[in-house]
């Protein structure tokens, strides 16, 4: 591993050697590089205090702040501002027999044909905050009718998982099987 992974020189205080140009200059370069946007990083940890040592996942950027609120109004964010629960968590695209076709964060899928509903499962609690609340919504995808609809029903027993409803918009919103996709955010 190359610098600045590892130490271009090792430095002891009071010892040699003296501290070289070259280290000074791959240093400012390094600075300048972050600050300008120029240099690549590994992930990136935001969390709102600074200072703290974090280990980030390679490729990926992690927000802690949430910027949810039950209140009314909700917060305001500032535009070009992201928060942790404004991104999808989990987002899959789910056929009409209940299997996934793809995804992000998705542990599972089925159709639960006696009761006529899906049962999608995610990687992660969407409820860390246990308010009983958080966004996830389904919508039928070609294949399906253009007047179908879709209802999601979160599992209080279980806050990372939801129940699909898919019905055919008539009367009585009879239960039908069609693709979908999902969509969830941390509440």
């Amino acid at each position: 591993m190359a610098w600045p992974s590892t130490p271009l020189t090792s430095y002891v205080s009071n010892t040699v050697p003296a501290i070289k140009a070259f280290d000074l200059n791959a240093f400012q370069m390094g600075v300048n590089g972050i600050i300008n946007g120029t240099y690549s990083h590994k992930g990136l940890v935001i969390d709102g205090l600074g200072g703290a040592l974090s280990t980030p996942t390679s490729g990926a950027l992690t927000l802690t702040q949430s910027g949810s609120s039950i209140a009314t109004p909700n917060p305001t964010i500032p535009l070009g501002s992201f928060h942790q629960n404004q991104l999808m968590s989990c987002v899959g695209y789910i056929s009409s027999a209940g299997t996934i076709v793809r995804g992000v964060n998705i542990k599972s899928a089925s159709y639960v044909m006696a009761l006529g509903y899906y049962l999608v499962t995610f990687n992660l609690n969407l409820d860390p905050g246990a308010t009983g609340t958080y966004p996830v919504f389904a919508m039928p995808v070609v294949g399906g009718a253009s007047s179908y609809y879709a209802h999601c029903s979160i599992n209080p027993a279980n806050p990372s998982s939801v129940n699909v409803f898919i019905s055919n918009g008539a009367a009585g919103g009879a239960s039908v099987t069609s693709d979908f996709a999902i969509f969830a955010c941390i509440g």
